[in-house]
């Protein structure tokens, strides 16, 4: 098997792993989005529902010039840092992604240690996401309701193989 076809048969898989995972929210401090009241109120109309989309957000050496420069701006560190510790004071819940049951902090350590054992940070963002419209302003929101951190998944060589899913993060119903 060439290494195009691995790769390409690997990220198919983690493409799927990426899409997988629970839907539903149990906390009751779940984060409020728009409803059809509030869009109809606010002139805003749903668009688009559950939009999947992946950003990596730290583009391997080896990329092209400009998934560098894409990315120039991003500063998520902050972000990250606070979602994990947000997870290991159990103030939100991690998911697994292929049974969509929740991750203990515990387990959650030990994914982060296998991602830095990979010698990587997180890597790769998956958004899903609802877009709203207000066609009187041309105003667009996005409501994220789910992130899925990935990081590297390089082979024995340390050729990028394609990226691997940590957990997947609900914030909004």
């Amino acid at each position: 098997m060439t290494k195009l076809t691995r790769f390409l048969l690997s990220a198919s898989v983690l493409s799927l792993f990426f899409l997988t995972g629970c839907h539903n929210r149990t906390s009751s401090d779940a984060p409020v989005r728009p409803g059809p009241v509030a869009e109809a109120d606010s002139g805003f109309i749903l668009i688009a529902k559950d939009i999947n989309y992946d950003v990596i957000v730290n583009p391997p050496a080896e990329a092209d010039p400009w998934e560098t420069e894409r990315m120039s701006g991003y500063n998520g560190n902050i972000m990250i840092e606070d979602l994990f510790q947000k997870l290991y004071a159990e103030k939100l819940q991690a998911y697994d992604m292929l049974t969509g049951e929740s991750i203990t902090p515990a387990d959650v350590r030990k994914l982060v240690i296998e991602m830095n054992s990979a010698g990587t940070g997180v890597a790769k963002l998956q958004f899903t996401e609802d877009w709203y419209y207000n066609p009187a302003t041309s105003e667009i929101k996005k409501i994220v309701k789910s992130i899925i951190l990935g990081y590297e998944f390089r082979d024995s060589q340390g050729t990028l193989f394609g990226h691997r899913a940590l957990f997947k993060l609900i914030l909004a119903e």
